[in-house]
């Protein structure tokens, strides 16, 4: 190497580099403060998981109530389940997604689907799982 060339280099970077540092760093920074805010924006759009509800007391609801929970997020059906001679409450809300049948489960949302229930499309070991969800008995059901 000439070390008369560094001289040269010298002003070269002081000509060109040193001018444009600024402008540099500043597109570097905005390169970073993007990546870290679109970083940011991604874990915000996922979802917390869903809390585990409360499973409500066992005990005798009224139609007025049970007909209060008919959302995706606050589901009860009242059926009569043939090994009890009153009907029941079922409280499904955990239940929805996993529903082989989708939407057709809010058809009596809040009510009576005991005939629904009994219907064809039911494998035997619905009737073993719906238990599971039981909640109470109907109040004033003879």
């Amino acid at each position: 190497m000439n070390l008369n060339s560094i001289p040269d280099v010298a002003r070269l970077v002081e000509q060109y580099l040193v001018p444009n540092l600024v402008p540099l760093l500043i597109a570097l920074l905005a390169l970073l403060a993007t990546t870290l805010l679109a970083l940011l924006a991604s874990r915000r759009t996922t979802p917390p998981p869903p809390k585990k509800r409360e499973k409500p007391a066992f005990c005798a609801y009224t139609r007025a109530e049970v007909a209060k929970h008919n959302t995706p997020e606050d589901c009860w059906l009242i059926i009569k389940l043939r090994q009890y001679e009153d009907h029941r409450v079922f409280d499904i809300t955990e239940f929805i997604d996993e529903h082989p049948g989708g939407d057709v489960i809010f058809r009596n949302a809040g009510g009576d689907a005991t005939g629904g229930f009994y219907g064809p499309h039911h494998p035997p070991r619905a009737h073993d799982m719906i238990e599971e969800f039981m909640i109470g008995t109907l109040a004033g059901d003879e």
